[in-house]
């Protein structure tokens, strides 16, 4: 009951954009007639928001390949200094501390995901 009031009456936050921000944003092709417009849809219908969260969106899987480090695992097994911080893509990364290793956000799947 809480999310739902939340999601209705939710608002902005924040200020104006001023200079250099607001000449970046207006550049940008998604800015058009003084508002930014998202290449996706909107979809503003709470009901159905609350109900359909399972169901797949047709933007969930991508047709492209992405770039694949080849030489991640023969970097890792080097052996680390005090700390080591090893980016793996999008939020996932390796942490090493005190001999120790931590995986974040890990996301088990064969492909990129949303």
């Amino acid at each position: 009951m809480i999310a739902l009031v939340l999601a209705i009456t939710w608002q902005a936050m924040g200020k104006a954009p001023q200079a250099p921000r607001l000449l970046r944003m207006e550049a940008s092709p998604n800015h058009r007639e003084g508002v930014f417009v998202n290449r996706q849809p909107l979809w503003n219908n709470h009901w159905e928001m609350m109900t359909a969260w399972p169901e797949m969106s047709e933007h969930a899987e991508t047709d492209r390949s992405f770039p694949v480090s080849g030489d991640t695992v023969a970097r890792l097994s080097q052996p680390a200094g005090p700390l080591r911080v090893t980016w793996l893509g999008h939020s996932t990364s390796v942490i090493e501390l005190a001999g120790k290793r931590v995986l974040t956000d890990p996301i088990f799947d064969p492909g990129p995901v949303p």
